[in-house]
């Protein structure tokens, strides 16, 4: 399907460039012969390098992202195509890293792209640990506009990160622009693309469950980027991934205390607001934008005089004061009709309150323990009877003693390992330790919660 002049959808959410677009774009000379190339990157990643090169003639410095053409024995020529596509079609974007050239080496593709100086946003967050809540708030907007951006061209980005999102300038005031469309999809309506794509503290539960991927998976990780920004920690992130995911699949959200000390209740509404496990639920990218939190202040309707504005200010109480005292006689009319003639029923008024309004009902409201929030309350009764279970379990006479005739391994202080082949795990149906996640050592027990100990 054609999407613009020689970009198409060729199916499953990839974009192919027709080579005569390709070729326009390609520059054939050495990219050493036209650029000076710093040997040093600036950014690296699993198969890419970005590196600082300075355009010999004209001075304008760009972010060389040098992409291997194969990876693991195998040739990832479609996947660089599809990166190059989707910043064509965004190149008109302010809120988009552009696309300048291409250049070819042997084994390498090097998109040249506009340069941000300020470099990633998780620079920021390294040095600082967490942003002001009107730097978060700005980053978001920003952020959101490149996402709607995205959106009405059915763009689902899949990879938002602190990592992918580059600074224009030293402060995130002076601009954000988002970048790294390796993995990013065109999602149309009624498609079916199921991949597992992203990275594991931002990936959304429709993911990890195989389920089609959709332009709302995005807000999910804009909800864990509100996160991270305001308090520096993932919401969801465990000490392996098998917990982040365990975690994210269950949407065991929390708020510390110690974390959101000071933060505003709009921004809290509006992560819970983001963070629903059915896509249906979650805000599109405009309604992220309209958030009582991100919503931008409309300007004074008074930009004139002040005293102009102070005197039709009175003018509209007097009229407020008239319509009150014309509603009051009104009022009076109805209240005497009423008397003689009054209702079977009275009507009822329902009022919801401000918590009642906001409940977010796809995540636990209780505390979970994460190592963030340690627990502060007693076990429950059902993890004590677990506890119980899983002791009687290790006390069998399992240990080397038993066969050779020797000193338990526990109390020699061998590792646990020399017991996985014998001892089971209750909660994975008799699973041998070795092959069960939920094992851990005595001596480097970590505190999970009941959920995390019990279910596979």
């Amino acid at each position: 399907m054609q999407i613009s002049d020689g970009i198409r959808h060729v199916g499953d959410g990839w974009l192919e460039v027709t080579e005569e677009r390709l070729q326009g774009l390609i520059v054939h000379e050495d990219i050493n012969d036209v650029y000076d190339v710093e040997q040093t990157p600036f950014a690296r990643g699993k198969f890419a390098a970005v590196r600082k090169a300075v355009h010999k003639k004209s001075g304008v410095s760009f972010a060389a992202k040098f992409l291997r053409r194969r990876r693991r024995a195998q040739c990832w020529a479609k996947d660089i195509c599809h990166e190059i596509a989707v910043l064509m079609l965004c190149s008109d974007s302010e809120h988009i890293v552009k696309l300048h050239s291409v250049h070819e080496t042997r084994s390498e593709t090097a998109l040249i792209l506009e340069l941000a100086t300020g470099g990633e946003l998780q620079a920021i967050l390294d040095n600082v640990g967490e942003l002001t809540e009107s730097q978060a708030r700005t980053c978001m907007r920003e952020i959101l506009r490149a996402l709607q951006y995205l959106h009405k061209k059915c763009i689902a980005h899949l990879d938002l990160k602190p990592q992918n999102i580059l600074l224009c300038g030293e402060n995130v005031e002076d601009g954000l622009k988002l970048c790294d469309f390796g993995i990013s999809r065109i999602v149309e309506e009624g498609g079916k693309i199921c991949e597992i794509l992203g990275t594991p503290d931002y990936v959304a539960p429709e993911v990890l469950q195989y389920d089609p991927l959709c332009l709302e998976t995005d807000i999910w990780s804009v909800g864990v980027l509100a996160y991270v920004l305001l308090t520096g920690f993932s919401p969801f992130g465990g000490d392996t991934k098998q917990e982040t995911f365990l975690n994210i699949s269950q949407c065991s959200l929390t708020f510390p205390e110690e974390l959101f000390e000071g933060v505003s209740a709009e921004a809290i509404d509006f992560i819970r607001s983001a963070l629903r496990v059915k896509p249906c639920d979650r805000m599109s990218a405009a309604e992220c934008l309209e958030h009582k939190w991100l919503k931008e202040p409309q300007p004074s309707r008074y930009l004139s005089d002040p005293a102009t504005a102070e005197a039709t200010e009175e003018e509209e109480e007097e009229e407020e004061e008239e319509e009150s005292d014309d509603s009051d006689t009104s009022d009076n009319k109805e209240n005497v009709a009423c008397a003689t003639n009054k209702p079977e029923m009275e009507p009822k008024i329902l009022i919801l309150s401000h918590h009642q309004a906001t409940l977010f009902p796809d995540a636990p409201t209780t505390p979970k323990v994460s190592r963030k929030a340690p627990p502060d309350s007693p076990p429950s009764v059902k993890a004590l009877v677990k506890k119980f279970q899983l002791d009687n379990q290790e006390v069998i006479d399992v240990s080397p003693k038993a066969e050779t005739g020797g000193t338990p391994a526990a109390a020699t202080g061998e590792d646990c390992s020399a017991r996985c082949a014998v001892i089971t795990c209750l909660a994975c149906a008799g699973l041998s330790v070795s092959a069960c996640r939920h094992h851990t050592s005595p001596t480097s027990r970590k505190a999970m919660s009941l959920d995390q100990r019990i279910t596979c």
